[in-house]
């Protein structure tokens, strides 16, 4: 995928050499159905994860392009730090070969899913139940001066029928 995303891809079909460009280059446009723009997303999202990490760990900077000189580089370099990352220090050596044959998908998930487990659940409801209170707490605020302004003696009847 890493490959076909920076580089394209050259087959031969009958005898004659047919190209597809990198797919980096597709945009959401360019795709019919709402899934296949879902995975572009996502493909996007991973490649650039693998992308960062590889560049600050390959000292590239980002006016150099990935191409064929650098992209196997480039790779080898994030993506392992990536699978650390997400997995775990020790992922990558107990792993291996699980991880080469990891789908972009299932590495999208990864990335997605910051503050997961237990713990962070609990803290996340916590913190969620929190802000629901103040939430409560202001609309109840919001209602007091609210019910406050209409009963208040410059809005009533009789000091309107008062004033003329």
């Amino acid at each position: 995928m890493w490959q076909k995303w920076h580089l394209g891809q050259e087959e031969k079909i009958n005898g004659e050499w047919k190209r597809i460009g990198p797919l980096k280059r597709l945009e959401g446009t360019d795709l019919v159905c709402a899934n296949m723009k879902k995975n572009l997303c996502k493909a996007k999202a991973v490649m650039l994860a693998i992308e960062v990490m590889g560049r600050r760990l390959a000292n590239l900077s980002t006016d150099i392009g990935i191409d064929h000189e650098n992209y196997s580089e480039c790779f080898n370099h994030g993506y392992v730090e990536l699978v650390k990352e997400k997995y775990g220090p020790n992922a990558w050596k107990k792993q291996r070969k699980r991880f080469t044959e990891l789908s972009y998908t299932t590495m999208y998930k990864r990335l997605c899913r910051s503050n997961t487990g237990r713990k962070n659940k609990r803290k996340r409801n916590a913190v969620a139940n929190r802000d629901e209170g103040v939430r409560r707490v202001r609309r109840i605020d919001a209602a007091r001066s609210l019910t406050q302004q209409t009963h208040s003696p410059l809005h009533s009847d009789v000091d309107m029928e008062s004033s003329d």
